[in-house]
């Protein structure tokens, strides 16, 4: 869902909760806002995992964590 908004929480929270610390510090640290859009958690994944660990993971994310439709100011 190209307009999904994750909140960042949730997100640093599944990170956590799939083992992966470091990971969840650099997405929290990086996304610098309470929600963010589906197209940066995409980008973020890739140049994080690299293009094949980030697909995957990012499908399972998306399965985990709630998402709303909308836009953000």
């Amino acid at each position: 869902m190209e307009n999904a908004i994750f909140n960042t929480a949730e997100i640093v929270a599944y990170l956590h909760q799939i083992g992966m610390p470091v990971a969840a510090k650099a997405f929290s640290s990086d996304a610098g806002s309470e929600e963010v859009q589906n197209r940066y958690v995409v980008s973020w994944f890739q140049l994080y995992f690299g293009r094949e660990q980030a697909y995957k993971l990012f499908r399972q994310m998306e399965c985990e964590v709630s998402q709303s439709i909308g836009h953000l100011v």
